[in-house]
């Protein structure tokens, strides 16, 4: 019987282990403020020529920092560049462990040049926002709600606001619209986002975390409240 329990009692301990080792690789991240140049970004890339361009035109927009509250209580920021008062306002998100001024670069060059006022917040637990870990939308899209609605008091719901993400922000926007976004929300746009959370994690975490049991990777008790979109 003690030799039942011991083993139960390593088994468990190897589960945990295993979970924080997930956890601390995959969504464990302290928030940075290094943003790469247009060298580290393009990695070899042949588009280097039009990156470089696209860093120097967004790098140069002039932009106010804004902050607000996650319903959690979490401490949220975004870069806001205002062009009129009168013009839509695009909420742009970026990806997993990216930066707005980098990951969503097409998005800010094309809104910006429509004329629209741009807010590029940082995800939770990226750039100037709080928190240590990041959810793949799952609370993200709290963010994005909640972001929405500061630009709807700040335009006064006059202004047709777009949602608008990449990646895990393109997951963070769709996910968001199934919440109770204002009215003033007029459209998503996404940007290669992914089916759901569970499918994300369920692919990636084996691929990129090739040394953790695939089937601890794939349980499907890792992901609740990850509902497919």
């Amino acid at each position: 019987m003690k030799r039942v329990a011991a083993a139960l009692t390593a088994a468990a301990a190897a589960g945990l282990g295993a979970a924080y080792g997930i956890y601390h690789l995959a969504f464990f991240q302290r928030p940075k403020l290094d943003i790469p140049t247009a060298e580290e970004w393009a990695q070899g890339s042949r588009f280097l020529p039009q990156i470089r361009e696209n860093v120097e035109f967004v790098d140069s927009l002039p932009c106010d920092y804004v902050h607000i509250t996650a319903d959690d209580g979490t401490s949220l920021s975004a870069r806001y560049c205002h062009e009129a008062d009168d013009a839509p306002i695009a909420i742009i998100m970026h990806g997993y462990r990216a930066t707005a001024m980098r990951d969503t670069m097409g998005l800010i060059v094309l809104c910006k040049k429509l004329g629209y006022n741009l807010l590029m917040p940082d995800q939770r637990a990226h750039g100037r926002s709080d928190s240590y870990t990041i959810t793949m939308g799952a609370q993200e899209r709290y963010d994005a709600r909640a972001w929405a609605y500061w630009a709807s008091v700040r335009s006064s719901g006059k202004v047709p606001i777009f949602l608008m993400g990449v990646s895990m922000g393109a997951a963070t926007v769709l996910l968001a619209s199934g919440l109770d976004l204002p009215d003033s929300v007029h459209g998503i746009i996404a940007d290669c986002g992914y089916s759901s959370i569970r499918d994300i994690c369920r692919t990636c975490l084996p691929k990129y975390l090739p040394h953790v049991p695939v089937g601890l990777c794939r349980r499907q008790s890792w992901c609740q409240d990850l509902r497919p979109l």
